[in-house]
């Protein structure tokens, strides 16, 4: 019998990419059943073709993998150009980026902690500290960026957006990366809803 699931492990990726069946079976087989995983997925990736997948299969038929078109999660405009290419039409990672900023992402998920992640993120099967022992101490765990990025981005955002006025000299370190990340989910709607990203529009 199915948990009842509290928390999802997601990853989006909106063409196929080498290691994906690995990193998403690393997934399931690593967190407790507790955890949910969802593939957030665009048209290039054959859904139907992941769902034949062995390793893949007996968890969507219990119910905890979950295959979530991008237009699922993602109320913008911006959406629908990219579904037919490859790449999406947005320098870099940007798109990825402004997903993770928009209230839409967060609100598609019903769960109290959401685990973002990457193909080349892997779980470790016997780990020194256990996920859940994260869970009451932090609302955020990722790894740090590199200051000189922390000090661009200060510079950049800081007349722009609402925020408290932190002397950018703290800025040597601090984080966002979301390779492999630990997010408490309704802390993120208030954030961006606080912010007021909408990115309906590209710039």
């Amino acid at each position: 019998m199915l948990q009842q699931q509290t928390h999802e492990a997601v990853i989006v990726e909106l063409a196929p990419r080498p290691g994906l069946l690995t990193a998403v079976s690393n997934t399931l087989a690593v967190l407790p059943h507790t955890w949910g995983v969802s593939i957030v997925h665009g048209e290039q990736v054959d859904a139907a073709c992941l769902a034949t997948q062995h390793r893949l299969f007996d968890a969507m038929q219990a119910g905890r993998l979950k295959l979530r078109h991008l237009q699922e999660v993602s109320a913008t405009a911006w959406t629908q150009a990219t579904m037919g290419a490859s790449v999406p039409q947005v320098p870099g990672k940007r798109w990825y980026n402004q997903l993770l900023a928009s209230r839409a992402f967060w609100t598609a998920f019903r769960v109290d902690w959401i685990l973002l992640f990457e193909v080349d993120a892997a779980l470790c099967a016997i780990p020194t500290t256990t996920l859940d022992s994260f869970l009451h101490a932090y609302d955020f765990v990722g790894a740090l960026w590199p200051s000189a990025w922390c000090e661009r981005w200060w510079r950049r955002e800081r007349n722009t957006l609402s925020l408290p006025r932190w002397n950018a000299s703290g800025l040597h370190q601090c984080s966002g990366n979301s390779g492999l990340s630990l997010w408490r989910r309704e802390l993120m709607v208030q954030t961006v809803t606080s912010l007021g990203h909408t990115y309906g529009r590209m710039q």
